[in-house]
């Protein structure tokens, strides 16, 4: 149980690294051409320099269907969570099928609405925990 929980903390510190770096360039993204294009990213031989750009693509366009342009599961579901937390699409985060970038999901999405119960589809109790705490604070 112990081991799940640092496991899963772990994880979930990496892909908010991961969040920020993407935000990061999202706003920055110099190694990206100005306006990256569907065809710029399908031309990049780096496979995560490709999902990177697929990622912001898919951000500054807000259309979740990028997504689908890349290749392994957990950031094509991580794409799929930020676009619905950009966009505020809630039924996207029911569809994603892997825990954390749901729960990321859900946070996002009850942060930027300040839907205190959004929380409470949140599986993972710390996670949980912690988006309450910051809607309350932020009341």
């Amino acid at each position: 149980m112990l081991a799940a929980k640092i496991i899963y903390s772990f994880t979930f510190v990496l892909v908010l690294l991961v969040i920020g770096y993407s935000v990061y360039n999202y706003y920055n993204y110099e190694w990206l051409p100005k306006k990256p294009t569907m065809s710029s990213c399908v031309s990049e031989p780096d496979d995560f320099m490709k999902t990177q750009c697929f990622l912001t693509l898919a951000a500054q366009k807000e259309d979740i269907k990028i997504c689908d342009s890349i290749n392994n599961i957990e950031p094509r579901e991580f794409c799929y969570s930020n676009v619905a937390v950009i966009t505020k699409n809630l039924p996207v985060c029911y569809g994603i099928g892997e825990t954390l970038s749901r729960d990321l999901c859900f946070s996002g999405i009850a942060s930027e609405s300040n839907d205190y119960e959004l929380c409470g589809k949140i599986k993972d109790d710390s996670f949980r925990s912690q988006c309450q705490d910051n809607l309350k604070n932020k009341e």
